[in-house]
């Protein structure tokens, strides 16, 4: 399947950028052979935060759409969406052609993607892992660090890390807002 009958199968548009991202995506977990995976994925952790060697495929996969983290477990999350929707043969496609040149938002990934360059992307070791993860060298030295804890430590530890300074009085929630996301 090419990724026009990808972008015709689940109605997206090559033409928008989050659209694209998820046609990539499908086109990718299509390739691998990982629809069943990605549907019955129920890892505690999330897309982002898994250690799963698929993850890793699909993170080489999909380099030349510069995710942010967000934006990665987003798309893999409507991907996920869509593929559960079809196994269960609930995917209504439309007819294309009778419509007009307007076709349905699929996500929110437009407004939440951060876009980062791929030539700033350095492919650093999480630490803790031992896996070079694509994601984490574009990230800043605060989100690295909370990555660092949430794979040496669990996400119940990253979370303390992230909002301590809410609970000791230094740091308002708008600031960690700023810093984590």
């Amino acid at each position: 399947m090419n990724k026009q009958q990808i972008a015709d199968k689940y109605n997206l548009s090559i033409d928008k950028h989050h659209d694209e991202m998820v046609i990539n995506a499908m086109f990718a977990i299509k390739k691998h052979k990982m629809e069943t995976w990605i549907c019955d994925f129920d890892e505690q952790r999330g897309f982002l935060m898994s250690t799963h060697d698929n993850i890793y495929i699909l993170s080489d996969e999909l380099q030349d759409d510069a995710h942010s983290g967000c934006s990665f477990a987003c798309t893999l999350r409507v991907c996920q969406s869509l593929l559960t929707k079809e196994h269960n043969n609930e995917l209504i496609v439309e007819d294309i052609e009778n419509e007009s040149n307007e076709t349905p938002e699929t996500n929110n990934l437009e407004t939440i993607n951060k876009k980062i360059a791929i030539e700033d992307i350095d492919h650093e070791k999480i630490k803790g892992s031992g896996k070079v993860h694509n994601l984490y060298g574009a990230m800043d030295e605060h989100n690295k660090k909370a990555m660092d804890v949430a794979v040496s430590h669990g996400m119940d530890s990253a979370f303390d890390y992230m909002t301590k300074g809410i609970r000791d009085g230094t740091m308002d929630y708008a600031t960690m807002r700023s810093l984590y996301g």
